[in-house]
């Protein structure tokens, strides 16, 4: 891939930040950095059947591709886990902390009922799908990102255990 193929490349491009965000179910990716000359933040993110879950695919100052992104927090859930993660940043992920993950971890992996109305701040619909249940291994398991959080630690994944 070259530069002419990604896009011209933005020296003065703006880091983002995706947060507490839910990918479910897509051909593509979940979470995607989409060309980006950038190492964006991926923080408490869930991300559950995509292909794959994380696609940190971005691009050096030459066009060349790299892994772009700095990864916390983050839960990937079936399908395939990540891709073009060399040159990214990930720890303290589902995928890096040897746990074991299995729908139990979860209250509910129905992908049904997400299209109900957003809450009035603009947050995602009260679901219990893909929180975690209250004996998941991934409660307490995140770093600190200054986001906040309750118990001793962050947990991984869009939803803090209440």
């Amino acid at each position: 891939m070259t530069g002419s193929d990604c896009g011209d490349y933005d020296a003065g491009a703006v880091k983002h930040t995706v947060r507490f965000s839910v990918a479910f179910a897509n051909r593509a990716a979940g979470f995607y950095a989409n060309h980006h000359p950038v190492a964006n933040d991926f923080f408490n993110n869930t991300s559950y059947g995509n292909h794959p879950d994380f696609n940190m695919l971005g691009v050096d100052s030459s066009g060349a591709a790299v892994g772009r992104g700095n990864l916390r927090n983050n839960i990937a859930y079936t399908g395939v886990l990540a891709s073009n993660m060399t040159g990214a940043t990930a720890s303290y992920n589902s995928w890096n902390l040897g746990l074991t993950l299995s729908d139990g971890q979860f209250q509910s992996v129905s992908v049904s009922g997400w299209d109900a109305p957003r809450q009035a701040d603009g947050s995602l619909p009260v679901l219990p799908q893909l929180h975690l249940s209250a004996n998941s291994t991934l409660i307490d398991k995140g770093a600190a990102v200054g986001l906040p959080y309750q118990g001793s630690a962050p947990d991984l994944g869009a939803f803090e255990q209440q």
